[in-house]
């Protein structure tokens, strides 16, 4: 790059530049503390934004889509204690009926043992029909109870969420109603909240039942016999990966 001489600088009448005059191009500098202030402010600038852009408000969110998950716990947030009353009287019943079914095998091995005997042990085998009926009573009514209580605990909510959700919507701003069809509001909230007592209610309920018995199975199981459990729990893993193919496979042939 060729040097400059001193006839080549020249000094503007402002001041706050420098032409540089060369014989390839002509550029403009501009005065250190300016250019410093500049950066400085488009920096703070950039970060507020940044900031903005990582936290957004509640509100926004709402607005805008909704936040992407929430915790279930969220979902009984409006629950009164009649309602934890309901829950917690389902829970534990739902409970109770599924650790009730593997105890049912348990009675019917008590039954091949009197049949196996010669001559048969008819005190056993009365015995575990008296065990059998009164399970089967047991198992009915707690599930009865279960079913109740998760229904009418999820309908209750479902009654609150309806209400929040139209006073919500009654004071968000008019920009809102403009990209979105009020027609289809209505309809949506009906269709939502359903959608939201169904896994109140008793899919809810079965959920806990199910995981209790499967907990209550495996127990009793190690506690019977832990040879033939720990043979048949190596199998799980195969059975599970092929359940959840065979539902994967299922759904995308109903879609």
């Amino acid at each position: 790059m060729p040097s400059l001489s001193k006839s080549q600088l020249q000094l503007s009448d402002d001041g706050a530049y420098q032409r540089i005059e060369t014989p390839r191009a002509v550029s403009l500098v501009v005065d250190a503390p300016s250019k410093t202030k500049n950066s400085a402010t488009s920096n703070d600038e950039s970060n507020s934004n940044s900031d903005h852009k990582k936290k957004p408000s509640l509100r926004s969110q709402m607005v805008h889509g909704g936040p992407t998950s929430f915790k279930f716990t969220h979902l009984y947030r409006f629950a009164t204690p009649f309602d934890k009353l309901l829950l917690t009287v389902g829970v534990i019943t739902a409970g109770v009926n599924g650790a009730l079914f593997p105890l049912m095998a348990l009675v019917f091995g008590n039954v091949l043992t009197g049949f196996s005997k010669i001559p048969i042990d008819m005190d056993a085998v009365n015995k575990a029909a008296l065990d059998f009926a009164l399970i089967a009573i047991a198992m009915f009514f707690t599930d009865y109870l279960s079913y109740v209580t998760f229904y009418y605990s999820a309908e209750r909510q479902m009654k609150v969420l309806r209400t929040e959700a139209l006073k919500h919507m009654l004071y968000l701003d008019i920009s809102w109603y403009d990209e979105n069809d009020a027609l289809q509001l209505s309809s949506r909230l009906t269709g939502d909240t359903v959608k939201i007592k169904d896994g109140m209610g008793q899919k809810l309920g079965d959920s806990l039942r199910f995981t209790v018995q499967f907990i209550a199975g495996f127990v009793i199981g190690f506690v019977r016999g832990w040879d033939i459990t720990l043979v048949m729990a190596c199998v799980m893993p195969f059975m599970t990966v092929s359940l959840g193919w065979l539902i994967k496979t299922l759904r995308i042939k109903s879609d």
